[in-house]
């Protein structure tokens, strides 16, 4: 048994080692691996094809990578957490604009019109807890995360309200989480919204529900209702929820992939 574990694992990472083209040449998507050694116990894996590409060979039946397995290009998924305008409740290399990050120059932007308002009790419920499960899935986790410096924690109430991200690559929402203040003032229901290739704001098919969870302030309890959307099918750089009226909020998270 042991040997035949080492043979295995020589095999894949000789097979890693020789980055096998797909139909000879660096292709990120749509090609056929026609050269894929036939692996039956190695699992899924990456390979890189060209410096920085990557592709994953898709198992046909029970090999894991087998001759004319159809190449896909490496998927990459972020969950990105917005908890403030301030600096310290930003993303890592993301920065908040007063204005519409769709008509910036700057990409990984986010603006919340008319833009968070104040703080409270610090720190936040969500500094200690799991913020919103859904049957058994964890979807906003922000206990883990840095509360060391006070900053704003609220928004609203009002009328008309945009929460925008501009990113730096097309990407697909996976999901997106409008965080409540608290119990008593439950999410309003809002499309996501993406630019298409000429430049209009579309209304993505992606479901919207409302989950129930905890809300940012320090006193909320578990019957806060969060708005969550996703996942969305498609691809943009530019991507916003649209409400016609809107309670007091807490914060947004976004899961993208590209």
């Amino acid at each position: 048994l042991l040997a035949c574990l080492l043979a295995c694992l020589l095999a894949c990472f000789n097979h890693v080692a020789v980055a096998d083209n797909c139909n000879g040449g660096p292709v990120e998507g749509g090609a056929m691996c026609s050269t894929m050694t036939d692996l039956t116990a190695c699992g899924s894996k990456y390979i890189e094809i060209a410096k920085g590409v990557h592709v994953q060979c898709a198992k046909s039946g029970k090999n894991c990578l087998a001759a004319g397995a159809v190449c896909e290009p490496e998927k990459i998924e972020k969950t990105l957490a917005f908890r403030s305008s301030d600096a310290a409740g930003a993303p890592a290399g993301w920065n908040y604009l007063t204005s519409d990050p769709a008509d910036s120059n700057t990409c990984n932007t986010y603006r919340f019109s008319p833009g968070w308002t104040g703080t409270s009790f610090w720190p936040p419920k969500l500094a200690g807890v799991v913020g919103l499960e859904e049957n058994g899935k964890t979807l906003l986790d922000w206990s883990k995360m840095d509360w060391s410096t006070n900053f704003k924690q609220y928004i609203g109430p009002g009328n008309s309200a945009t929460f925008d991200m501009n990113f730096c690559d097309s990407v697909s929402m996976k999901l997106f989480v409008a965080v409540p203040w608290h119990q008593d003032f439950p999410q309003r229901d809002a499309p996501l919204q993406y630019k298409d290739s000429s430049g209009n704001w579309q209304d993505s098919a992606a479901s919207r529900r409302l989950v129930t969870g905890y809300g940012m302030f320090s006193l909320s309890n578990n019957n806060a209702k969060n708005l969550v959307i996703g996942p969305a099918s498609e691809t943009s750089r530019f991507w916003r929820v649209k409400w016609s009226t809107y309670d007091y909020m807490g914060g947004f998270q976004a899961t993208v992939s590209r």
